[in-house]
């Protein structure tokens, strides 16, 4: 409104001013700001009207009635009685222009001395003034070390003064300037393949352990992740367990056969893990010069001991001859007990000649056997007169000769009843086709293997024990275990039973992966399980804790039965046995619950040790209670899979940060540790 009335005064004094024949147009926004004639304070500076920025001009810019006072770029003065160049803080002034007696910089802590301001020099180690203003003076010790700070590169520290002994500590200890720079720094070498040693192929100095080396070298061949001290040594000819020596103790016990009949000398042995040429796995040829000589000849009537059963000649040598009793000696035998030798024994013939062995006159057998009248060749029993014909039955044994599987075997089986005539009975013969197969009563699955030597007496495919002593389907040298069914190659590893398993030479495989969670062993959740405790500022909950094996970068969470409100602050941790922290989390505010795990966002990194003390804990703040966090009203150590907790009770070492369980009565927490 008030720029509409400025535009009607302006055009009635145009018209008083100027003829009226002639239209004069006068500007309401002379320097085009934006404001008219009348809001503007100066409508000739573009600069100058109620929106502008006050500075250090000598004009009142922003039309405010009031010049530099507020301005942009003002500055601050600070009072200088000393002339030394800086001012007193405390006593800052602002002004456009400059002040008498006072300076731009201020800072100084002594404005009475020109010898105190902000930098001045502190050349004297002796002098106990703060020149320079910093709030420390170079004749202090801080660090007791008997070096002045204006002499010790590290006040704050008594590892690090002139002249000091240079450790790897990440300190200038003797003030040189450099750090680390020790005169033997530590060697590290590589584990170029990975096994857990160090070999000698690449070789580092230096005080920081670098990635992937070790401060051993125990390798002796660094680039195969097989071969480490300690691995398990077998027929490879490698040093698999570098302690000098190849394929030690390991093999089997070769004998010499220079005879090849497939028995060694056992005078000759050797130990191997492959067959050596020449050789064979027993020792029991009596004459490793004669092929004929051997445990698998026959004893023929020679002189020799052929079978190298210790004997010569022994009765049942091939080539002996059949002897027969001569009771009258007649040099007539007869049927009887039959001796089959190399040498003629007293009291027998070699022949079945005599009819009446009771008479040396008697008549001759071979006429007629039984005396019967009938000649021997016609008489199926020679000592029966009332025998089958031998034409007929040639044993005499009641079976024609073509119904007998032995027609001069009178105990022989029936062919109806024996089809391979191998003495087996069909019901009880595997196969009552071949003479050679086995019997079910020791072969069940008729396999060709008896039911004692195999693995399995009712499965055809099964192994044979002698292989596979513990029927596992694995045989050595790849069961490294033949004793345990449970050890084999790709056997499930079962941790912290002290065994290699998978057979892969490593026992309880470092690193564990998953999940392990204290049951609720003895408690109904949701209910009060122990005697109450609530976790106010700074209270804690502790369990010891024992791997069987490591893990890497733990989640933890603590179950909480029951809540006194609706949120907790708290911080999960971990410390040594010593009750040094580990790891930590920083202290967050959880959702408060009632039967639930407390939330657990943040692994803890660190790595826990098989068969280490730890103690995890939750330390609780400020926000609010925990009540209830037991499950457990004994201290009883309870081993879950890999890990074995129990109560601290009273003896839980102090940590120096966290202070001490907010109960010793004998219960425990609940605990759930994720392993990555």
């Amino acid at each position: 409104m008030r720029r509409r009335q400025g535009l009607l005064v302006a055009a009635a004094l145009a018209l008083s001013a100027c003829p009226p024949e002639e239209e004069v147009v006068v500007p309401l926004d002379a320097d085009g700001d934006g404001w008219e004639i009348g809001d503007d304070c100066d409508d000739t500076a573009s600069l100058v009207n109620p929106d502008a920025v006050e500075v250090c001009d000598g004009i009142d810019n922003d039309c405010d009635g009031v010049i530099d006072t507020d301005a942009l770029d003002i500055r601050s003065w600070y009072p200088d009685d000393d002339a030394d160049g800086f001012g007193v803080t405390a006593e800052e002034v602002t002004s456009c222009a400059p002040l008498e007696g006072h300076v731009l910089a201020g800072g100084d802590c002594n404005d009475s001395d020109p010898s105190y301001y902000p930098g001045a020099p502190e050349p004297d180690c002796t002098d106990p003034r703060d020149l320079n203003c910093d709030g420390s003076v170079g004749f202090a010790d801080a660090d007791s070390d008997g070096f002045a700070a204006c002499e010790d590169c590290d006040d704050t520290s008594d590892a690090a003064y002139p002249g000091g002994d240079e450790v790897c500590d990440g300190l200038d200890n003797d003030c040189n300037g450099q750090f680390d720079d020790v005169e033997d720094p530590p060697v590290w070498y590589a584990d170029a393949d990975g096994d857990g040693f160090g070999g000698t192929n690449l070789v580092l100095e230096g005080c920081d352990q670098p990635a992937g080396y070790l401060d051993t070298a125990d390798d002796c061949d660094d680039l195969d992740p097989d071969v480490w001290p300690g691995a398990t040594e077998v027929c490879d000819g490698v040093d698999n367990n570098c302690d000098g020596a190849v394929d030690e103790s390991l093999g089997l016990t070769w004998y010499a056969d220079a005879d090849g009949d497939g028995f060694g000398n056992p005078s000759a042995p050797q130990t191997a893990c492959t067959q050596p040429t020449g050789a064979v796995t027993n020792g029991l040829d009596c004459d490793d010069a004669v092929a004929s000589t051997s445990p698998a000849s026959f004893e023929i009537c020679d002189g020799v001991d052929n079978d190298c059963d210790s004997s010569v000649d022994e009765a049942g040598a091939l080539g002996g001859t059949a002897w027969y009793p001569d009771g009258d000696g007649d040099g007539l035998g007869v049927l009887g007990a039959v001796l089959v030798q190399c040498d003629q024994p007293t009291g027998y013939a070699d022949n079945i000649d005599d009819c009446d062995d009771g008479d040396a006159g008697s008549t001759s057998i071979v006429d007629d056997g039984d005396c019967d009248g009938a000649l021997t060749a016609a008489d199926c029993d020679d000592n029966d007169p009332g025998s089958n014909v031998v034409a007929e039955d040639g044993d005499c044994d009641g079976l024609l000769t073509a119904d007998d599987c032995d027609d001069g075997d009178p105990s022989s089986t029936a062919v109806v009843d024996d089809g391979d005539c191998d003495g087996l009975l069909t019901a009880d013969d595997c196969d009552d086709s071949d003479a050679a197969s086995t019997a079910i009563v020791d072969d069940a699955d008729c396999d060709g293997t008896v039911t004692a030597a195999d693995c399995d007496d009712n499965d055809p495919t099964s192994t044979v024990v002698a292989n596979d002593g513990d029927c596992d389907t694995f045989e050595v040298p790849a069961d490294c275990d033949d004793t345990d069914p449970l050890v084999y190659p790709g056997a499930p590893e079962l941790p912290g039973d002290g065994i290699d398993n998978d057979c892969n030479g490593v026992v309880d495989d470092t690193n564990f992966t998953g999940v392990v969670e204290m049951p609720a062993s003895g408690t109904v959740d949701g209910f009060q399980a122990g005697y109450w405790s609530a976790l106010n500022g700074g209270g804690r909950a502790v369990s010891r804790l024992v791997l069987s094996q490591g893990c890497e970068n733990p989640q933890l969470a603590l179950f909480q039965h029951a809540s006194a409100d609706t949120s907790i602050q708290g911080s999960y941790y971990v410390t040594d046995a010593a009750g040094t922290d580990l790891a930590f989390t920083p202290y967050e505010t959880y959702s408060g619950c009632n039967n639930c795990w407390l939330p657990h966002p943040v692994r803890l990194s660190v790595t826990l040790a098989p068969g280490t003390t730890y103690y995890v804990g939750f330390s609780n703040g400020n926000g609010g209670d925990m009540s209830g966090p037991s499950v457990y009203q004994d201290s009883t150590p309870r081993t879950v899979g890999i890990a074995t907790f129990d109560d601290p009770r009273a003896d839980f070492p102090a940590s120096p940060s966290r202070g001490l369980p907010s109960t010793t009565v004998s219960w425990q927490n609940r605990w759930r540790i994720d392993c990555q």
